[in-house]
């Protein structure tokens, strides 16, 4: 068998184990100061709770991505499963309530929440699992129910829709003032907005430096590097982190250097990570010198910058764009990415336990082939479960799809599709 080649290693993401290692110990501490400890998923309204100083937010799916990577899920899923959890729903959701029971975590576990957060702009279990958290600790739940305006995200946003959703986020402040006895600092939030937007920005930026030939970082990377955009962003300490990052990689771009040596293949991922078998994976597609320098998952922290001008009312405008993505508006974003990052083919995941991500993968198939000429590969596993992953199926169908792509005329070329962004510019102008 050939020599793996082993990824050019960014020298900045040396630093995240320091930086989240302070993280974790920082949430401790504080909610041993008698701050309130704030479960939100990972595409809430961080900055509104942020704005509170009695108020910790902290991440369960973090926590359960992280039981995941240090090969902790098996057991901690399979407690769940044993306390009547089936094994078909999210296996960020398992692995956490799993960490309960069994009292394994890579950091030591997380604490009995204060108060919970949820908006539904995500995914629907989430809503369950923390309902479920809310029951067993009798603890208060904030819910920001955003609706599907049904139309997908090119038509314009329904004005009531708007309303109903930027209600719900000053319900969430009226909310955390109850619980927290202290008032909303506007000058504090408006700061949190500020140094949350530029983070977001750093982090577009690194992302669409995928671009380059050779990508100077890879999904591997990303994914390596998001933990301070999820749960710290609007900190100085992210903001700061994201900066020396985007300076490595610029300087990357400079002198040509890719993240897989002798880049050859330029692959899509679609869906969630593999988070218990990134290596194996990293390794399967290394063989073939192939880099997932495109994907849909990362993106999604840099969308979540709010406008300071009007962060409220731009934080449910963004909310309801999300949750409002159709088939067609799916397909469309990959053929957009096949042709800016110069792709030669794409893998979409089927993922065993995330139906939110995984709907509608056929059709979508179908419409990226039709577009560009070149078939996806769809991909059978689960993002959290191992007892789902099959080294050996999976490396056989990767490297023969590989293959497939060796002999296609069809490596991205051609018109792009109209930049989201700059229709999102149009919207907010009709907005106001």
């Amino acid at each position: 068998m050939a020599e793996i080649p082993q990824p050019n290693v960014i020298k900045t993401l040396r630093e995240l184990k320091e930086l989240m290692f302070l993280y974790y110990v920082g949430i401790m501490k504080d909610r041993e100061k008698g701050k309130k400890l704030t479960f939100i998923n990972a595409l809430g309204p961080l900055e509104i709770l942020l704005s509170f100083d009695g108020i910790v937010p902290a991440y369960p799916e973090n926590h359960a991505a992280a039981i995941q990577a240090r090969r902790q899920a098996v057991e901690n899923a399979e407690a769940a499963e044993g306390f009547g959890y089936t094994p078909d729903i999210c296996s960020y959701a398992r692995c956490d309530i799993g960490s309960y029971i069994t009292g394994k975590s890579p950091v030591g576990g997380m604490p009995k929440p204060d108060l919970l957060v949820f908006a539904s702009n995500q995914c629907w279990t989430i809503m369950k699992w923390w309902e479920s958290m809310a029951r067993k600790w009798n603890v208060p739940y904030y819910i920001i129910d955003v609706p599907s305006m049904g139309r997908g995200s090119k038509i314009l946003t329904d004005i009531n829709s708007l309303k109903y959703v930027e209600e719900q986020l000053w319900g969430l402040i009226e909310f955390l003032e109850k619980h927290t006895g202290e008032k909303f600092n506007q000058d504090k939030f408006n700061h949190l907005v500020k140094v949350s937007y530029d983070t977001c920005e750093l982090w577009r930026k690194i992302i669409l430096s995928g671009k380059n030939l050779p990508s100077p970082v890879s999904m591997f990377d990303q994914y390596v590097a998001m933990a301070p955009i999820v749960g710290q962003r609007g900190l100085e300490v992210a903001k700061g982190f994201y900066e020396r990052l985007w300076d490595e990689v610029q300087d990357r771009v400079k002198r040509g250097i890719g993240s897989m040596p002798d880049e050859k293949y330029r692959l899509y991922w679609d869906g969630l990570p593999l988070w218990h078998n990134m290596k194996d994976f990293y390794n399967i597609l290394a063989e073939k010198h192939a880099v997932l320098n495109a994907n849909n998952y990362t993106i999604a922290w840099a969308d979540l910058e709010m406008d300071p001008k009007n962060p409220i009312r731009n934080a449910a405008h963004k909310y309801l764009r999300y949750y409002d993505t159709q088939i067609k508006d799916r397909a469309d974003d990959i053929i957009r990415y096949y042709h800016s990052y110069s792709l030669d083919g794409f893998i979409l995941h089927s993922d065993h336990s995330c139906r939110f991500l995984s709907l509608g993968l056929m059709d979508t198939a179908k419409n990226v082939l039709d577009e560009t000429g070149t078939a996806p590969l769809l991909l059978d596993t689960d993002h959290g479960d191992p007892r789902l992953y099959q080294t050996e199926t999976i490396k056989t169908r990767v490297h023969a799809y590989i293959e497939t792509l060796e002999a296609s005329p069809n490596r991205g070329s051609g018109k792009e599709l109209p930049d989201m962004r700059e229709m999102l510019k149009e919207e907010a102008k009709f907005l106001g």
